[in-house]
């Protein structure tokens, strides 16, 4: 015959390991749920690296002369310009940038965008002198 504290002993030993698979089972499962997130991640920044690479062939391409493309989006501006595309429509919308709607999208003239900017550099040096 055993002693009650012994037994209760026993199955708060018993209790704990049972709560340490448990727990080990859950952290496991921690794991591999944290590795595949990690893995989507990674591959859904690949994904992005990969499509701004390609903007960046595209647009070194435009600005280069070696594509045979006439019209740039508003995206395509904002990167170009380096403001944001908010700051392209409110250019378009005041009239100080020309842009042509297609749908419900805006395309820019190369030849537009050139002209914008060589008309604000003329506007910056005149006002500085």
């Amino acid at each position: 015959m055993t002693e009650p504290y012994t037994e209760t002993l026993r199955a708060s030993y018993d209790a704990v390991l049972e709560e340490l698979g448990a727990a080990a089972y859950i952290d496991r499962g921690l794991a591999d749920l944290r590795a595949r997130q990690a893995e989507a991640f990674e591959r859904t920044l690949a994904d992005v690296q990969a499509r701004i690479d390609e903007m960046r062939t595209v647009l070194v391409g435009r600005l280069a002369g070696d594509a045979d493309i006439r019209y740039l989006t508003v995206a395509e501006v904002a990167l170009i310009m380096r403001v944001s595309k908010m700051t392209v429509y409110r250019l378009v919308h005041s009239g100080e940038l020309e842009a042509i709607r297609i749908g419900r999208s805006f395309r820019i003239p190369d030849q537009a965008l050139n002209s914008y900017l060589a008309a604000e550099s003329v506007k910056q040096r005149q006002y500085r002198e």
